[in-house]
């Protein structure tokens, strides 16, 4: 069993359907209409929906496909495998190892959605899907509640051919959605990142933004054992560079040993880490350069990639090994406790906090130039 991976771009707006809603005359084909019931799984504490990670059994004429969900800035990462067995399958629960650890998955909601809808077309062009689900939100096996959403996704549609459809859905009776997993809604879970005022206190500030970096790291590790995209490995060691540099910036106020321990098990997995990333940052290059060559010159060259490509297997299989230590569950949940309670100084001085807070305001413009320091040292 193979798990897909696709990163689906979020092109797409909810809506709420109202009492006295119609579906407006559009120009294109009526979508078939579909009948699935998805069975959700989370650990009892919530840990993947804290993340906005969704994992569920979705079922449709009996067929079965598990899907993992994966929140990205402005795009969804989806993992889809083909199996029926009534629990989580365990390449799936492998790639979770980390956001989970080691906590049991269980069914926590399950939902049957009945979905009709069109495809909004215009000169022969698909320009979007106009879905339309009733949700039965079931438990055991009586109806529990209901929900009514409409999703317009983008095909190849513009922006503005996007707000046109908005607006006449709302004219019909359609009115905000709610921007959560529908799950979420079942579930009444709120899961959003804390606001940063202004005036948020900086030891305030130092948490929100540590919590921040560590979703980042957790939300990378599925696609880092994945494999599939080289680009997920480099966005979860940038998210642990990140990390340290938020540490050295508030270094001055930090318990010295509280602070030289934990950067140094840092630097340890951005080691193991970045050893790949070389790796495959050398692959890359080395294939580009075989693109340009003539077809002797190519072949010639093309035998000593196995070469490289078998030190890539064998940093990945270190990388893997790492990935599923108890060393690398402890760094977690000591990167969890310093993002709720870091190791501050008994008292640090108003002095040594203001320098923190300046230290940390110039990394923070840093990174928002795209300058952030991204030292492994």
């Amino acid at each position: 069993m193979e798990c897909v991976l696709r990163e689906t771009p979020e092109r797409e707006v909810k809506l709420k359907t109202g009492h006295s809603f119609r579906l407006p005359s559009f120009p294109g084909e009526p979508l078939p209409p579909r009948l699935f019931t998805s069975t959700y799984f989370d650990t009892v504490d919530f840990k993947l929906a804290r993340l906005g990670v969704t994992l569920r059994r979705k079922t449709e004429q009996k067929r079965v496909t598990w899907q993992l969900k994966l929140p990205r800035p402005a795009t969804r990462l989806d993992v889809e495998m083909n199996s029926g067995r009534s629990s989580p399958p365990a390449p799936l629960e492998d790639l979770l190892f980390a956001l989970i650890r080691r906590e049991p998955l269980t069914a926590i909601a399950k939902l049957r959605t009945r979905r009709s809808g069109i495809r909004v077309q215009h000169e022969d062009k698909s320009i979007a899907d106009v879905d339309i689900d009733r949700v039965r939100i079931l438990n055991a096996r009586r109806v529990a509640g209901h929900l009514g959403e409409i999703t317009v996704e983008l095909r190849s549609g513009k922006g503005k051919e996007l707000t046109a459809i908005v607006k006449a859905l709302r004219e019909a009776g359609a009115h905000d959605g709610d921007s959560r997993p529908t799950v979420f809604q079942a579930l009444n879970l709120n899961i959003s990142e804390p606001r940063l005022p202004e005036t948020t206190p900086f030891s305030e500030r130092l948490k929100i933004i540590l919590q921040k970096q560590l979703r980042d790291i957790l939300l990378h590790d599925p696609g880092t054992r994945l494999g599939k995209d080289p680009e997920e490995l480099h966005q979860m060691r940038v998210g642990i560079r990140r990390f340290r540099a938020l540490l050295r910036a508030a270094r001055v106020i930090l318990e010295p040993a509280w602070y030289a321990s934990l950067q140094e098990e840092l630097r340890w997995l951005s080691a193991m880490l970045g050893t790949v990333r070389d790796q495959d940052v050398l692959l890359e290059q080395l294939y580009a350069e075989a693109r340009g060559l003539l077809p002797a010159e190519r072949k010639i060259f093309e035998r000593l990639l196995p070469t490289f490509e078998a030190h890539r297997s064998e940093a990945r299989r270190q990388l893997l090994n790492v990935l599923r230590s108890d060393r690398y569950l402890d760094l977690l949940d000591r990167l969890e406790q310093a993002a709720q309670t870091p190791g501050l100084r008994e008292a640090p001085e108003s002095s040594l906090m203001h320098l923190a807070a300046q230290e940390f305001k110039q990394l923070i413009r840093a990174g928002k130039r795209g300058n952030a320091d991204s030292s492994d040292h």
